[in-house]
């Protein structure tokens, strides 16, 4: 499309009987995190398994994000959140420098957040659910393990459809692992998320 970044990708998939097997890839130009890279070529790809038995699925995905930073990367990024928030919290700078820093404080700690995109390079999810496409209640439970750092993302959740149309979702979100990891950087450490689907 006019203006739009050029994008190759692969698609495959097959059924083993003991599970559904997948693999996507994406070769592109332009980052999509900060820092903006528009003349480097990046690589993406995800892998991964589906297993079904009855009314629980079973998943386990690789996922390698070309983009992510490297440890150098990583701690180059620490450094100018620690440069940023330090001169926003100094008193002898002036109220104006001390906003600038603390906007640039902002903006660098929503990078690994921005793209929907991890910070890093390598990542596993596995996920299991349980519920039929008529069942009343259903149940998850989803985890994120950035392979880099440690960093964990759990995920339980519930599901009610109380009607054909209607269903109300509960997530608990918990931010786990090392102190210095992905996910304890944020500057929360859990949330509720709710969400209503309703279908005419």
């Amino acid at each position: 499309g006019k203006n739009q970044r050029t994008l190759f990708g692969l698609d495959v998939g097959r059924d083993l009987g003991w599970a559904a097997v997948h693999a996507e890839a994406a070769l592109y130009e332009g980052a999509e995190m900060f820092p903006p890279r528009d003349d480097t070529l990046f690589f993406r790809v995800v892998a991964g398994a589906l297993r079904t038995s009855g009314e629980n699925a079973f998943a386990l995905e690789y996922f390698y994000n070309g983009e992510g930073y490297s440890d150098a990367g990583t701690s180059r990024w620490l450094d100018g959140l620690h440069r940023s928030w330090t001169a926003s919290q100094n008193p002898v700078l002036p109220p104006e420098l001390r906003q600038q820093a603390l906007e640039g404080y902002a903006a660098g700690a929503s990078i690994p957040y921005a793209s929907g995109l991890g910070l890093r390079r390598h990542y596993l999810h596995a996920s299991w659910s349980r519920g039929g496409a008529t069942a009343v209640w259903t149940g998850a439970v989803r985890a994120v393990v950035g392979l880099s750092d440690g960093a964990l993302a759990l995920t339980p959740g519930v599901g009610w459809a109380p009607r054909g149309n209607v269903t109300l979702n509960l997530d608990a979100i918990l931010l786990l692992g090392p102190e210095d990891g992905e996910y304890r950087l944020a500057p929360l450490r859990g949330a509720l998320q709710a969400r209503l689907k309703v279908l005419f």
